[in-house]
């Protein structure tokens, strides 16, 4: 059996750390919340042009030390040339994301560039499937550009 020899713990204690690995994972993500308002008919008289107005919102909950919550909502509005309103659908789907050795200032960017955009497709069809349900012909809604509503809102602090 060898000895330790304070040679040895002098060259233990100048080795270098091991690095500690960041880890976001993606757990899974659901529907949250959906709901369609509609004042106006479509199969009731003309149904005319309509202007459809969208709002996207992003949020990012803690649920846990290392579990992290990205929600985001999406509200569409439509009306027409009176500014008379046909319909109001909004959605809000949910991921979860597993979280470790990532320093909040690096994750809040991840999540609410990189995660919303993840779990945005799932809002989009949900707000799609709702107007359609709703007998109304879906608007087209293209990507959203999360880097530049996460910079903005960050301005905005």
């Amino acid at each position: 059996m060898a000895k330790n020899t304070s040679k040895d713990a002098k060259q233990a204690q100048k080795a270098p750390k091991q690095a500690v690995e960041p880890i976001l994972q993606f757990v899974g993500q659901y529907l949250k919340d959906a709901s369609f308002e509609c004042s106006v008919p479509s199969f009731i008289g003309d149904t005319p042009q309509l202007k459809f107005d969208l709002q996207v919102g992003v949020q990012i909950i803690d649920l846990s030390h290392e579990l992290k919550e990205v929600i985001v909502t999406l509200k569409g509005l439509a009306k027409n040339k009176d500014d008379k309103a046909h319909y109001l659908a909004e959605t809000s789907a949910s991921g979860v994301f597993h979280v470790e050795n990532i320093a909040p200032e690096q994750f809040q960017p991840m999540l609410g560039i990189d995660g919303a955009a993840m779990v945005f497709p799932l809002a989009r069809q949900a707000l799609l499937s709702a107007i359609a349900d709703g007998s109304y012909q879906t608007p087209p809604i293209g990507p959203i550009d999360f880097r530049r509503l996460f910079e903005n809102s960050q301005k905005q602090k």
